[in-house]
């Protein structure tokens, strides 16, 4: 007959303590890397959605610019992506740090779906801060449902890429840092553009024609 073995009490009482402390190690280990944001692995599926919509050149840039190591660092992020026409137009005339800093204009540290754009003045208020220091955007919802403005610009694709710490939406425009810019798309973007976002795709909500002609410029306060 085989006998039971018996601890002492405190013996057994260094075994909990033990296996609390392992519990609680896990448990932090495990909210931390939560909130240790994106993965190459996110940034790259983003980075293909944006090349999957049209949406080029917004792509290559996050790719080669600081932007990427900036969304490793931590935390989460909302992309407005901008039309390859209003960004080769801003590259071919402004200087190099403009266009970076146009970049970071258009990153807000915080994820936000269509949904949450929609409820912003109860999550956040009219302005959504971005990576530019000192400046942020004015967030106007329109009258129609799926109608959301950021900085005077429409988002003509929302939720074009849904990630657990990174949301992108498609613009009509560009956000243009201190002033205001004047585009005339040219004929082969209207194409490329309608060819992408002519029918709503799944997953995806429709917020109505695809280029407006006139960018605006953000806001600061």
């Amino acid at each position: 007959m085989m006998k039971r073995l018996l601890f002492p009490a405190k013996f057994t009482g260094e075994y909990s303590t033990f296996f609390t402390v392992i519990a609680l190690t896990l448990l932090i280990s495990a909210t931390i890397g939560d909130q240790n944001g994106a993965t190459e692995e996110e940034i790259e599926t983003m980075i293909s959605s944006l090349r999957s919509n049209g949406y080029d050149l917004f792509a290559a840039a996050i790719a080669s610019s600081d932007l990427r190591f900036h969304i490793l660092a931590g935390g989460s992020y909302t992309l407005f992506a901008p039309p390859d026409f209003a960004l080769r137009s801003l590259h071919e005339s402004s200087h190099a740090s403009v266009y970076l800093h146009t970049l970071h204009y258009h990153v807000a540290p915080r994820r936000l779906p269509c949904s949450d754009l929609r409820n912003s003045s109860a999550l956040f208020g009219p302005y959504l801060d971005t990576l530019l220091p000192r400046r942020s955007l004015l967030v106007v919802n329109g009258t129609v449902l799926d109608d959301v403005m950021i900085a005077g610009v429409r988002v003509s694709v929302p939720d074009l890429y849904l990630g657990p710490n990174i949301v992108v939406h498609g613009l009509d425009g560009i956000f243009v840092v201190g002033g205001k810019l004047k585009l005339a798309p040219p004929v082969n973007a209207m194409k490329k553009q309608r060819k992408h976002h002519g029918k709503p795709r799944h997953g995806h909500l429709d917020c109505g024609e695809a280029l407006t002609v006139t960018v605006d410029g953000g806001y600061q306060i």
